[in-house]
């Protein structure tokens, strides 16, 4: 293996739990007791409303504070919520949680992603808002990476396989030299596989998961497993998963 491309959303920054979980969780643990399927749909549709409201010298702080304004503004609008106070102050309060969270987990990483940068290129890849770039500096991990590729910046979405195609012009490498990791099965190991890359499913929390793993090439449920991981896949022919997780 020479590449190894992680997902960002779900993967780089929150270690294998979606963003719509994580977002109510910090709305829960602040005392706003919003019902999960309403939360849902209200996350939904901001996410719908982020697409080209950002600059790409946007960071991470102001991103997730414009994600959670979308959602309050749905919450209010669509299903008739109320809350304690001002919307632009809990804005404030729930962006600054889930910032601090981030932030945590990528330094809980950074020793493993710089391990892995002497050894491999390292690529993130994401359905973004054409800010990515800038997120990474901000968590100070984007000098470990040699390839960022943004949605928003390239006009193609994943599980589009012209996604990955391009993916792969990018890093000039043949699909089996390259390890895809991410957290949707659906998005990062269904398409990155089909088109001969090595995957490593991050099986975290997520609102539904798939029956059949068999496009995985290992399963792990942190990224603290990816070093072991990839050292076993290139030591073997015929990868099985570490964890106990697989069926």
């Amino acid at each position: 293996m020479k590449a190894i491309i992680f997902d960002f959303g779900g993967t780089l920054d929150t270690d294998g739990t979606h963003w719509g979980i994580k977002f109510h969780e910090v709305y829960l643990s602040s005392g706003i007791m919003i019902p999960e399927k309403v939360f849902r749909n209200a996350y939904v549709l901001a996410e719908r409303d982020m697409a080209g409201k950002l600059k790409k010298n946007t960071g991470l702080l102001e991103t997730l504070n414009k994600q959670i304004s979308f959602q309050l503004k749905h919450l209010v609008n669509d299903y008739n919520c109320r809350f304690y106070d001002d919307l632009p102050q809990i804005a404030d309060d729930l962006s600054w949680k889930c910032y601090s969270e981030v932030k945590n987990n990528t330094g809980y990483i950074y020793n493993t992603l710089l391990n892995l940068s002497k050894k491999y290129t390292l690529g993130v890849i994401s359905n973004f808002y054409g800010n990515l770039i800038q997120v990474l500096k901000d968590l100070g991990i984007y000098e470990l990476f040699s390839l960022v590729m943004d949605s928003e910046l390239i006009g193609i979405r994943k599980p589009d396989r012209e996604f990955y195609h391009e993916m792969l012009g990018k890093t000039a490498l043949k699909p089996e030299e390259l390890i895809m990791i991410g957290d949707s099965y659906d998005n990062d190991i269904v398409p990155s596989k089909s088109l001969g890359c090595r995957t490593i499913w991050l099986k975290g929390r997520a609102w539904k998961y798939p029956e059949d793993y068999s496009m995985a090439d290992f399963i792990i449920g942190s990224l603290s497993e990816v070093e072991s991981a990839v050292e076993i896949m290139e030591k073997m022919t015929s990868p099985k998963s570490l964890s106990p997780y697989a069926k």
